[in-house]
């Protein structure tokens, strides 16, 4: 257990604020001002009218039954409603340090006792790191909340000095004769090293970085709120849009954002750089996201989706990119609970299980008022050992579509706990192979006409999703490679490989600025791209048989403990590897399969 903690130390450290899945759906980040695939649906839906909430709507209860639901199996016991934040206290945690600085210098204390002694204080920064996620999630109800942005900012940096001092502490207990090797008896060697490089690399400048780190992510996700100077008029984004309507809006959020992301990409530059590491990107794969593939395994990709997908995606544009289905609040799982309830147990019993437990203790935030910040995305809360869903409605079954995805992670939480697997590339599996093995259900909701259309525009979006990642991810890469100093600049850059997609008239020069992900979450973009393959070919073998892509779905999720890499999950799961033509062959022959022929 022990050994997971440190983990999530480092793995807080490098890049994620917490240990947390950040979703959106596929096609999402495209919004009011593209004439995308999604554009013309999203300007069409309705507002939502739910409050923030961790409790199931009212209309929920009338297809309940009257007994008592079984959780046969739980994680943490403490409803969301109960847990209150509090700010860390950083004085005990300082203390302890230095009582262990004292310990060791006097050598006095048993191997055990020492052992002991680091377990209690890595509980507590780990107790530190949860008060963290928790006040992540509230900023998350309300992003307009100052005196939160406030208190986040003040725990960035105090977290930041007791990480500094507690990896000091931790590589001089490493340097110990009498107690390392009983200590960090569960260690690899590559656990020790991460050790060492955050102890020679963590200073106060370090700490200072990622201060400012938290700072420019509170502006961005408060972005409506920057004053900016407007026609000689001192004005914020939001009252823009007000006055002057989306268009000006976006050139005005993209104008300011876009200095916030120079400096962010400069920071994330720095802290690389004092851990010794010139490939900043090479760097954050290993480090943030332990991804046991290459950048030239992305290469790959790129050019096998220009060469596959794109081409098809071009093609079947034109029928369905203005799908919309399921306009109303209605269309969220409470909505629909039974046959929710009846999918997930189709899957897994457990996963059922999860679902029961994640109601009893409202483990589901969700709702639309305007100062929620946008999108969905999953946690846990490691002390309470509490998964928990956050979403921002968006309308139409898409609320639906969006939970299954999200759910799909709460799932892994749930299984695994703090033993989850650090990958992204296997946790987007559990999401999007979710959400397409989900897609035969629309018939019993909404009829089998309405399911054959959201078939095909999920797929058709899965599509849209690989190459807007490809877009994406090569974006990120080179404008952390490259040097560009000015806005224009990386619009510039972004419309050049949106045009190597054939994506141009889809995805607008500053469309990048509205990608949270890359302010927030660096590199994590790809993931997208990685996973929604092999949740490609699960639907591919649904189509043939649909019990034995369960099973394959079921593997996945067996295998995704925090040891085993992706492609070894894939390949022990029965599915074939993303980087090969021969996979994009197959994947090209289903989906030309699934569209109907004209």
């Amino acid at each position: 257990m022990k050994k997971r903690l440190i983990a999530l130390l480092l793995c807080a450290l490098m890049v994620l604020p917490a240990a947390l899945s950040s979703c959106r759906k596929s096609g999402e980040e495209v919004s009011g001002q593209e004439s995308s695939a999604v554009s013309s649906a999203e300007e069409s839906k309705p507002a939502q009218s739910a409050e923030p909430s961790s409790e199931p709507a009212e209309e929920s209860s009338a297809e309940e039954s009257s007994e008592e639901e079984e959780v046969s199996y739980e994680r943490g016991t403490v409803a969301y409603s109960e847990m209150v934040y509090e700010r860390p206290d950083f004085e005990a945690i300082n203390a302890k340090i230095a009582e262990g600085e004292g310990l060791l210098e006097k050598s006095e204390i048993t191997e055990q006792e020492m052992y002991d002694f680091f377990d209690d204080l890595t509980n507590m920064l780990i107790d530190a790191i949860t008060q963290d996620s928790l006040l992540q999630i509230k900023q998350s109800v309300d992003t307009t909340d100052t005196d939160m942005q406030a208190e986040s900012e003040l725990i960035s940096e105090e977290l930041g000095n007791c990480k500094k001092d507690y990896f000091q502490f931790a590589n001089r207990l490493l340097d110990s004769e009498k107690y390392s090797e009983k200590v960090f008896e569960e260690y690899t060697e590559a656990d020790k090293q991460d050790i060492r490089d955050a102890a020679s690399s963590m200073d106060e400048e370090y700490v200072q970085l990622q201060k400012r780190l938290t700072e420019l992510e509170n502006k961005y996700n408060d972005a409506d709120s920057i004053v900016v100077d407007y026609k000689g008029t001192q004005m914020t984004i939001g009252d823009i849009e007000d006055k002057y309507g989306t268009s000006e809006y976006y050139k005005a959020f993209n104008a300011a954002t876009g200095e916030i992301y120079i400096e962010i990409v400069d920071i994330h530059k720095k802290m690389a750089q004092k851990y010794g590491a010139e490939d900043v990107v090479g760097y954050i794969y290993d480090k943030s996201y332990h991804r046991d593939y290459t950048k030239d395994d992305i290469q790959r990709m790129y050019a096998y989706v220009k060469q596959y997908i794109v081409p098809l995606f071009t093609k079947f544009y034109p029928s369905v990119s203005s799908f919309y289905y399921g306009a109303g609040d209605y269309n969220n799982v409470w909505a629909h609970e039974k046959t929710v309830k009846k999918y997930l147990e189709s899957i897994n019993p457990k996963m059922l299980e999860a679902f029961n437990y994640m109601k009893k203790y409202g483990l589901y935030i969700y709702g639309d008022k305007a100062e929620m910040r946008e999108g969905a995305y999953t946690t846990i809360l490691y002390s309470y050992d509490t998964p928990i869903i956050f979403h921002k409605f968006s309308g139409g079954y898409d609320n639906l579509q969006t939970f299954i995805h999200e759910f799909g992670h709460f799932y892994e939480f749930y299984t695994y706990g703090d033993e989850a697997t650090a990958q992204l590339d296997i946790d987007e599996i559990h999401s999007q192979a979710n959400e397409l093995l989900f897609l035969p259900v629309y018939e019993e909701i909404f009829g089998e006409a309405a399911c054959k259309k959201i078939t095909r525009y999920q797929l058709f979006l899965s599509m849209y999703s690989l190459i807007q990642t490809c877009v994406f991810a090569e974006f990120e890469t080179r404008a952390f490679e490259g040097e560009y100093d000015t806005v224009e600049k990386l619009n510039a850059l972004f419309s050049e490989i949106a045009e190597e997609y054939s994506m141009e008239r889809r995805l607008s020069s500053t469309i990048w600025s509205q990608v949270h992900h890359f302010f927030l979450y660096p590199h994590y973009y790809i993931s997208y791209g990685t996973s929604i393959i092999p949740s490609l070919q699960i639907y591919a073998e649904s189509v043939k048989d649909r019990d034995n892509a369960i099973h394959i779905y079921n593997e996945v999720v067996a295998h995704s403990d925090a040891d085993t890499p992706f492609l070894t999950v894939l390949a022990e799961s029965g599915l074939k590897d993303p980087f090969t033509e021969e996979t994009f062959k197959e994947i090209y022959d289903m989906l030309v399969e699934a569209f109907p022929k004209k």
